[in-house]
């Protein structure tokens, strides 16, 4: 599992079309941070089914960063000292 799936392992849309499209949206930016879209997919059909995909009423920024902090949390405790607490907001 690369580090754009791991980040996304809890993802939950409801759709696994959806979650899978979601790492290659996910991958296309990591390989191209600065480049806008069309650029990072590289594709009229790729850029168009990312557009279809943050259109998607199942879409929504907060499932998107749930996964994220899920994620971000279980790395963090991997690397904590046992016994040692962890206090994260929200």
């Amino acid at each position: 599992m690369n580090g754009s799936s791991s980040e996304l392992t809890d993802l939950d849309l409801g759709d696994k079309r959806l979650e899978t499209r979601a790492v290659h949206i996910l991958n296309a930016m990591l390989k191209a941070p600065q480049s806008s879209i069309p650029r990072a997919c590289q594709s009229w059909s790729s850029t168009l089914a990312t557009y279809r995909f943050f259109w998607n009423e199942a879409v929504s920024h907060e499932a998107l960063m749930a996964s994220h902090f899920e994620a971000t949390e279980y790395r963090i405790r991997q690397l904590a000292p046992t016994g040692a607490s962890l206090e994260l907001p929200g």
